[in-house]
């Protein structure tokens, strides 16, 4: 029965490879097309065989009718089923600003000129999803489970999904990401203090050159009733001005 099993295989691996499903069916008594595939109540054209109860479909036709790509590694003889690449968004132009940040998913170009201490570098940065409240909470403690983070009376914790590219750095140094780097901000433009809790991972952080990239959470604690609280990056420290902003909300 074994040998048989294994005949079996290597038959529907040949002709999947080099025939697909018609020579499949050719080469092994099996029923060709005799199922109606749909996705989402859509009928989708694949070639399929049913054999001994059960429907099989090509891979890259599955992944097609799922909206994923197919990938194939001939050194380990994997085949992989992937969720398809987003692009990744266009820099804002200077249309945001901190009466007016960026919106979750919008990416902003921030450039920075440099010191004595720190050389000059440029980066896109972008704010991917934001969880608040008692979900985010539950992430927080889920990453400590002795410890219980319990927000200030009238606060809640939003967690951050933040995607840093650095694109040029000055001297070929390296780009420290740091989450203290980000500054929270109400509706009314009044600052949050930080927060010091367990961050839920992957969190950001790391030292990226030219080319890099990285992404990861950062918690804030925000006021319940704030509707429209906001984060800074590269704000000048002495007087607070510049510096791109974005939404978390």
């Amino acid at each position: 029965m074994k040998k048989h099993r294994q005949l079996l295989i290597g038959v529907v691996i040949g002709a999947l490879v080099f025939g697909g499903i018609p020579a499949l069916a050719d080469m092994v008594n099996l029923d060709f097309n005799s199922i109606n595939i749909t996705v989402n109540g859509n009928k989708v054209n694949a070639d399929n065989i049913l054999y001994n109860d059960t429907t099989y479909v090509p891979l890259r036709a599955i992944s097609e009718m799922l909206n994923k790509d197919v990938g194939w590694d001939g050194d380990t003889n994997t085949a992989s089923i992937n969720d398809k690449a987003e692009a990744t968004p266009p820099a804002a132009s200077g249309t945001y600003s901190r009466s007016n940040p960026a919106p979750i998913g919008t990416a902003q170009t921030y450039k920075y000129d440099g010191n004595i201490l720190v050389g000059g570098y440029t980066c896109t940065i972008r704010v991917t999803e934001t969880i608040r409240g008692d979900k985010a909470l539950e992430m927080i403690n889920a990453v400590n489970t002795y410890l219980n983070y319990k927000p200030e009376d009238g606060y809640e914790y939003i967690v951050a999904k933040i995607a840093f590219s650095v694109l040029t750095v000055d001297n070929d140094n390296s780009v420290l990401v740091n989450p203290l780097t980000f500054e929270c901000f109400t509706s009314n433009d009044e600052s949050y203090k930080s927060v010091f809790v367990s961050t839920p991972k992957p969190e950001l952080g790391g030292s990226l050159y030219a080319g890099g990239n990285t992404e990861g959470y950062i918690v804030f604690q925000v006021k319940k009733d704030d509707p429209s609280p906001k984060i800074a990056y590269g704000r000048n420290p002495f007087n607070g001005s510049g510096g791109i902003w974005f939404a978390l909300q």
